[in-house]
């Protein structure tokens, strides 16, 4: 059997669940609205990606091409080291 305060401090506990379950519910049902803009956001977010993707690459092609034409410039301004011709000669091939 349980004593007074015992028995007391049970249904406390057990008030106090059932209080944070129905918060938790009222929330749930509350955000709804919210998973429904996620879900029309995500072709903007998609979209975005596909933008971000597109900038990296485009920023490093540009930095392999400043850095091809410095290489190629070396090329013809001097040409005295033949392990670096070789390279330049690899660069410039077409694949």
């Amino acid at each position: 059997m349980l004593s007074k305060s015992n028995h007391f401090k049970l249904k406390l506990s057990f008030q106090s669940m059932y209080a944070l379950m129905a918060k938790c519910e009222e929330l749930s049902t509350n955000i709804r609205p919210v998973y429904q803009l996620a879900d029309q956001m995500y072709p903007f977010i998609q979209t975005s990606n596909v933008f971000e993707e597109m900038q990296f690459d485009i920023f490093f092609s540009a930095k392999f091409h400043i850095f091809h034409r410095k290489m190629l410039r070396l090329k013809y301004t001097k040409p005295a080291n033949p392990v670096r011709n070789f390279c330049m000669q690899k660069l410039a091939a077409p694949p």
